[in-house]
């Protein structure tokens, strides 16, 4: 009966024993773990994967500042022949915004992207000049440009600073909208009060060039900074007198050395 104990005890031990020896020849198998999935992790845990700017198609939404000049060229010929002129400068200022439309790809450090957008312009001048005649009579001429819309297309060669940073630069052509009005008040043959108007609206194009910087939000979203600089040409406009009588009095304006300096800020969401 004294024996019973002892060999319950040493039962026991090499029961214990046993199960020491299984969990140590699992552990030197390898770990494996299951995560909320029921996945298993063989050996050690994946690395993770370090954020980075996207290639591939993408939208986004801009808002920045227009800064127009342009050398408003006004030239008059009045009923008596006397033929003059104004060339005041404006300078047409607003905030604009828009949506464009991408699709850029990486060659290791190096990047090439093209865009399309559209922005809505609220940049605008007005100029009010007196001119002397050589007979001492006193003319008006009031001109005002407001812009209204830009548009345009562009590449963007680039290269990447690190996984989150982008240096770019753009090479486009752009399109604008630009309402053009002259209004000219003063006196005529006969020494009778003469009116006339030119209200244009004209599109200009040219080329454009600027330069941006790209960088990682969060996932598929990213934001920049950009300055563009566009070099548009030359629009021309010519008015005749509302009033009839005066049918030989005419008011010519030009739109000269037009340019707009921008700076836009964007976010961008990459689509793949």
């Amino acid at each position: 009966m004294s024996k019973k104990p002892q060999l319950s005890l040493l039962t026991v031990g090499m029961s214990i024993a046993a199960l020491v020896l299984a969990s140590t020849s699992s552990l030197a198998a390898g770990y494996k773990a299951e995560n909320y999935k029921g996945e298993v992790y063989k050996g050690e845990a994946p690395c993770p994967v370090e954020p980075s700017l996207k290639d591939g198609f993408y939208v986004g939404a801009q808002v920045g500042y227009d800064m127009y000049r342009v050398k408003d060229e006004v030239d008059v010929l009045d009923n008596d022949g006397n033929a003059l002129s104004s060339d005041p400068t404006l300078n047409a200022n607003g905030w604009a915004g828009g949506l464009f439309l991408g699709y850029g790809k990486y060659f290791d450090q190096f990047y090439l992207g093209a865009e399309i957008f559209g922005n809505a312009s609220g940049a605008k001048s007005s100029s009010d000049t007196d001119v002397i005649t050589e007979t001492g009579d006193l003319l008006s001429v009031d001109s005002d440009v407001k812009v209204k819309s830009e548009y345009g297309i562009s590449i963007l060669p680039g290269y990447k600073v690190n996984n989150t940073s982008l240096l770019y630069i753009r090479v486009g052509y752009n399109w604008a909208k630009i309402d053009h009005d002259v209004d000219f008040d003063g006196i005529g043959a006969g020494d009778l009060p003469l009116s006339m108007s030119d209200d244009e609206s004209n599109t200009v194009h040219g080329w454009s060039g600027g330069v941006g910087i790209e960088t990682l939000l969060a996932d598929n979203f990213s934001v920049r900074a950009e300055y563009t600089y566009t070099k548009y040409n030359n629009a021309s406009n010519s008015g005749d007198d509302d009033d009839a009588v005066f049918s030989t009095a005419s008011v010519d304006s030009d739109l000269d050395h037009l340019a707009d300096n921008q700076f836009m800020l964007a976010l961008i969401y990459h689509i793949s």
